[in-house]
C-alpha cells in the first residue's frame, strides 16, 4: 500500500513539473535573427582586460572601447598603454594620444605600429568583438555553438576563439575572447556592455 502511494505521488509530482514547464513564458528574443540584427547596431561601448603576448613578452591593459556609427574612441590604461592612451577614428582621421605626445597615420593598425612596432586588426575587432565575422575581409573559416554563436572564426589569417558568452539586451555577446596569428596572441575580458536603445530600431 505504501509503495502504492509512493508511486501514484511520484507519478502526480512528474506531471505537475511537466504542466508548470508549459505554462512558463520562454524569454522574448530581441530579434528573429539576432546576429543579422547585432550588425545594425553601430552605437555602443565595451569595456575590459586585454593582454596581449608577442613571442616570449606578455603585457596587459584596461580598455574601454566607444563605437559611434563609423568613429570610434578607445582607452587603454595601464602597463600596455603606459599610463593612458587614446585611439582615435573621427572621419578618416587616426590619431594616438598619449603622455609621449600625438602620432597621426592612416589607419589604427598602422599608428599601432608606429607608436609600438606591433599592431592588432582593429577594423575587424570592431565586429569581432561582438560575435561577428568581419566584413572587411573574406571569412577563411567558422564554427558555431548549439546556440549559434561564434565558436572560431578565421579571417585575415587571425585564428579567433570564443571561450564564454554573456548575455546582454538579449543577445549573447563574447566575454572571453583569443585571436591568434604568428607569434602575436591577444585575449580579450570584456567585463560589461551597452548600447544606445535608440541604434538598431533606427535603421529597421
Amino acid at each position: 500500500m505504501v509503495l502504492r502511494f509512493r508511486f501514484i505521488y511520484t507519478c502526480f509530482l512528474s506531471l505537475l513539473i511537466l504542466f508548470m514547464a508549459g505554462c512558463a513564458t520562454p524569454p522574448t528574443p530581441v530579434s528573429k535573427n539576432p546576429i543579422i540584427d547585432l550588425y545594425k547596431h553601430n552605437n555602443w561601448q565595451a569595456k575590459g582586460k586585454l593582454a596581449l603576448r608577442i613571442d616570449d613578452k606578455s603585457q596587459s591593459a584596461n580598455f574601454s572601447w566607444k563605437q559611434n556609427k563609423f568613429d570610434f574612441v578607445i582607452h587603454l590604461y595601464g602597463p600596455l598603454g603606459q599610463g593612458s592612451a587614446y585611439i582615435t577614428k573621427q572621419g578618416q582621421r587616426y590619431t594616438l594620444k598619449s603622455k609621449d605626445g600625438t602620432l597621426e597615420a592612416e589607419s589604427a593598425e598602422a599608428l599601432m605600429l608606429k607608436a609600438n612596432g606591433w599592431s592588432i586588426p582593429v577594423s575587424n575587432l570592431i565586429f569581432w568583438l561582438r560575435g561577428l565575422p568581419s566584413v572587411k575581409s573574406p571569412i577563411q573559416a567558422t564554427r558555431f555553438y548549439p546556440t549559434g554563436a561564434l565558436q572560431t572564426l578565421k579571417q585575415n589569417d587571425w585564428d579567433i576563439q570564443y571561450t564564454t558568452y554573456q548575455e546582454k539586451s538579449g543577445y549573447l555577446l563574447p566575454k572571453k575572447m583569443k585571436a591568434l596569428r604568428d607569434n602575436i596572441k591577444l585575449t580579450l575580458f570584456i567585463k560589461s556592455w551597452a548600447f544606445d536603445k535608440s541604434d538598431s530600431k533606427s535603421k529597421q
